[in-house]
């Protein structure tokens, strides 16, 4: 759902080992897919 995500459009941002940080937009690959979303929305309630 939309209105879950903190970034406009939805989205995340994803850390990295390295320490560099990349937006990427809901969906696409890993780590920001489905079963991301289904996991977090789990977590969240």
């Amino acid at each position: 759902n939309a209105e879950d995500f903190n970034h406009v459009p939805g989205g995340s941002n994803v850390l990295y080992m390295d320490g560099h940080v990349e937006f990427q937009r809901f969906p696409s690959d890993q780590p920001v897919n489905r079963g991301l979303a289904i996991i977090v929305g789990v977590l969240s309630k």
